[in-house]
């Protein structure tokens, strides 16, 4: 690798710097120069120490609505994967709209310069064949977008123990497949989402019979 590198000038890193682990369980937040959410210190446990992403997903469904909390129900394939949830019990649609913001708040990605030293550190540490400069910055730019997509603690955990299991840089679809099986809350969103699908299309239906009565 060389300073003249397109992927790493344009983040400041090479692959030989060292970095500070990057935090997971926690949050930036979106407004305010220097504030954080309510995440952070969700995020944490006690000595200060990051949790895992098991642990923060714990910690998350135990800060939803208790309506919402009680009526989750886990659907588990033939090897007891989680592969999606329901809800088992009417839930007031406040309290599944409260439960989908602190779902949010919890899945926000990486900052692009953290990821981009994660994926630069897993570089570093793991043998591929050999590319031109070119197809090397194509994987770098399709992995960032990607990855940027998914919650900052998932992607840390996925990335930082790959190498541990694997001397070759990872294919996209085995990557995949690690953030899809660690990915809880995504899951969770999606069974929530549907029971505000009937409401919505209420207010909808509402909106345009209010409409034709106005007019």
């Amino acid at each position: 690798m060389t300073k003249d590198q397109k992927f790493y000038n344009s983040s400041e890193i090479t692959p030989t710097l060292t970095t500070q682990n990057t935090q997971t369980g926690i949050r930036r937040s979106t407004t305010g120069s220097d504030q954080t959410s309510p995440s952070v210190s969700l995020g944490k446990c006690e000595e200060g120490l990051a949790l895992s992403s098991w642990e923060t997903d714990k910690t998350m469904q135990v800060s939803l609505p208790p309506s919402v909390n009680s009526a989750l129900s886990e659907i588990l394939d033939r090897d007891f994967n989680i592969v999606g949830y329901s809800l088992e019990a009417p839930c007031p649609l406040d309290d599944v709209e409260k439960a989908i913001k602190i779902i949010d708040e919890y899945s926000q990605p990486l900052e692009g310069d953290q990821l981009t030293k994660l994926l630069a550190k897993l570089f570093v540490k793991t043998k591929r064949k050999a590319d031109d400069q070119m197809s090397q910055d194509l994987m770098f730019a399709a992995y960032h977008e990607e990855l940027i997509q998914w919650p900052a603690d998932i992607v840390e955990e996925v990335l930082s123990a790959w190498p541990r299991r694997s001397m070759w840089w990872p294919s996209w679809h085995e990557l995949y497949k690690e953030l899809l099986w660690k990915d809880k809350r995504s899951k969770m969103r999606k069974a929530l989402e549907k029971k505000l699908i009937p409401s919505k299309t209420q207010n909808i239906i509402n909106e345009v019979t209010k409409g034709f009565t106005n007019g």
